[in-house]
């Protein structure tokens, strides 16, 4: 029997996790490299384009492009929140307090290892919501939760899963923690930074069961918004 039968239902389309995985590459890389273009471009003609500005537009532009390709099967997933939707809601709160109990521990240890616990990526997502909190939320909150679950759980845990539950699971949490670090360690890295990786695994994991477990990518993305918008509101503070 193989784990497909075992109960891992999907309503994405093979055209849709080819579109998904390779969009990972796009957005991650590509994207920010062409936007890297259009700041300088700006420059030269001496308009005025912040950092939050282009942080809108690189989300913008992903969200839009994942609900072109990916439309159907986010419409398709959204029905099924109400096939069992209680099991959703249990999925989610399950989740949430999963997420914060096990951050909580991993942040003690990594303090009694580090000296500071906030990444780079933390500290540039608590400059950019200092700077322009409304800018930050909408991002945080509507684009990045759709854009990465249809990506990293959608299309890749999705094509993953119908061959290997576990690989699955390793995979995409392994790539959705890289996926935070990866550019600020090719600006400066030191090894000990790899510890924060860890920091994302724990996410990235809880996001994927939650999209199993309920059958809805729905899950996955509301968990998501909610995490986000904590964050953030917490980063206005401090």
């Amino acid at each position: 029997m193989t784990e497909e039968k075992k109960g891992f239902r999907s309503p994405i389309t093979r055209a849709e996790k080819i579109f998904g995985i390779i969009y990972i590459l796009v957005h991650s890389v590509a994207l920010p490299q062409l936007l890297g273009i259009v700041d300088l471009w700006a420059q030269h003609q001496g308009l005025s384009v912040t950092d939050n500005d282009l942080n809108v537009i690189y989300y913008a532009v992903s969200f839009i492009v994942v609900l072109i390709f990916m439309f159907r099967f986010l419409r398709a997933s959204f029905s099924d929140i109400f096939d069992n939707f209680v099991r959703f809601l249990i999925t989610a709160a399950l989740a949430i307090v999963l997420y914060y109990a096990v951050s909580a521990v991993i942040n003690s240890i990594l303090l009694g290892i580090m000296e500071d616990v906030v990444n780079p990526s933390v500290e540039n997502e608590i400059q950019l919501t200092q700077a322009d909190f409304n800018k930050t939320l909408v991002i945080a909150v509507l684009f990045a939760p759709v854009v990465e679950e249809s990506m990293f759980r959608g299309a890749l845990f999705g094509a993953i899963r119908t061959k290997s539950r576990i690989a699955a699971y390793i995979v995409t949490a392994v790539i959705f923690a890289v996926y935070h670090l990866w550019p600020y360690f090719m600006m400066e890295f030191a090894w000990i930074d790899l510890l924060y990786l860890f920091q994302y695994l724990p996410i990235g994991l809880i996001l994927a069961w939650c999209y199993e477990r309920s059958g809805t990518i729905w899950t996955s993305i509301l968990v998501h918004a909610f995490i986000n918008y904590v964050a953030v509101n917490v980063q206005m503070t401090m």
